[in-house]
Formats: structure tokens, sequence, C-alpha cells
């Protein structure tokens, strides 16, 4: 007698986008995907983040980095000239595509964005976390997810990649590696913008009064937080310190 099998047929990819956003780490990062028409960039074939950072109004560096992280997903291939190119199930991304799934993204990244690691190891060597923490809570953000770490020279080199080439780069990384740091992951509206409005300027002695950086911070590089500056910024730092079972 044929032998009787049974299998389940893999979803649409646009179906498949949508699943991943259970995960709110994928979320952030299909969202800007979507924010910046990614797919619609590369329609026409590998490009850089070179090449899109003009088109999306975004850092390339930064850019390069949401797009691997967007390639860890299944999104995104990177070759060996660090040029990207659309997945089947990055098609799924592109406006107009049977099944696109770029406006779903859209309406389910909502209005905000979440931040990740927000206090320096000054900050914890202080013993000001706690202060800084019900500022924030005050100010309106709700904590989706906290854990204090002690950064590796090595993770703290792969965060600040972005700035390897600049002279303050191992000082930089040395202080990062030096103690624990507190790791938020924070919503509210509007989050990258009210994050730092609610840090002040990078450098104490010029940020206005009532801000984190003001009344907690001692100098530019003893400044008690950090917060990135874009969506795309934001959606790789998430990626790096929080795993999506945290987040959800």
């Amino acid at each position: 007698m044929p032998e009787t099998v049974s299998a389940a047929a893999a979803a649409p990819p646009h179906v498949q986008l949508i699943e991943m956003t259970t995960a709110s780490w994928a979320a952030v990062l299909l969202h800007a995907a979507a924010r910046f028409s990614l797919a619609d960039h590369l329609a026409d074939g590998p490009r850089s983040a070179e090449d899109l950072a003009g088109p999306t109004g975004t850092h390339a560096s930064s850019l390069h980095r949401l797009m691997r992280s967007l390639a860890g997903l299944g999104v995104l291939t990177e070759d060996a000239q660090h040029r990207f190119q659309l997945t089947p199930l990055g098609e799924a991304l592109k406006t107009g595509a049977p099944g696109s799934a770029r406006a779903t993204l859209l309406t389910l990244g909502g209005d905000f964005f979440w931040r990740a690691l927000e206090y320096f190891p000054y900050a914890v060597e202080t013993g000001k976390t706690g202060k800084i923490l019900a500022r924030v809570i005050e100010a309106g953000f709700t904590v989706k997810a906290m854990r204090l770490q002690h950064l590796t020279k090595r993770e703290a080199e792969g965060f600040y990649a972005v700035h390897r080439e600049r002279g303050f780069f191992g000082e930089l990384t040395d202080f990062m590696s030096s103690g624990p740091c507190v790791l938020l992951a924070l919503e509210a509206p509007d989050a990258i913008k009210k994050w730092r409005d609610t840090m002040g300027a990078t450098d104490p002695a010029k940020a206005a009064a009532g801000t984190l950086r003001k009344d907690f911070g001692e100098s530019i590089g003893r400044n008690a937080t950090h917060g990135s500056d874009a969506p795309e910024t934001a959606a790789f730092e998430l990626g790096y310190f929080f795993r999506g079972m945290e987040l959800i």
C-alpha cells in the first residue's frame, strides 16, 4: 500500500514576515525596513548601505548594521562587496508586491521605537541608577526589558563598531567594558526624540537644566546615559543586547 505522510505547507512570505513580529526585536527591525522602503530601493538589484544612505535619509554605518540584522532574519543577503539584495522573503516587503506586508508592518510598528543601553558604567559605579530609573519612569517611558551586564572589550567594540576608525574608539570601548551597565529597552510615543530630550546634550555642562546628563553626568565621557539617534540605530542596538523573548 502507498505510504501516507503529512506535511505542512510553508506560509506565504508576507505571512511569515508578520509572524516574525511576535518577537519584538524582529518587529522593530521589520518596521524600520518598511519605514525606509528598503525593499523598494533594492528592487533593481544589489546595493550597499552607502548607496542607500542618501535615498533613505540615514547614516551609511547605521544602515549597514540594520541591513545586516535583516540578513540575519533571512530578509536580505549580503555579498563579498557588502551589497545587499532581497531574498524571496524580503520581496514581500516591496510596495505593491502581491501580498505585500509593508503596510501591515508600518501599522504594527506604531508611533514608537525602543531604545537600549541607558546607563554607562559611570552611573552604575556612582550609585545613580535608581535615581535615573525613577526619572525615566516619571518621564513617561515603559520599561520593556532591563538587565545589568558587564560588557567584555569585544562586546563593547561590536556595539561601537561604527566608530572603529575614530581616534577615541579605544578609550571609549575601554571605558564601556570597565564596569557594569544597566541595559534598558524603553517604549514611548516618539521614543527616540523623547529619550534624547530627557537625556540632554552630550556635554553635561551644556545640557539643559533638569535633564539626566545635567543632573547626573560629570563630563562628555562620563555623562551617565546613552541614546541612539535614529530608528535604524535603535533597531540594531535592541537586537544586539536583547533576545526576542526578553521583549515580549
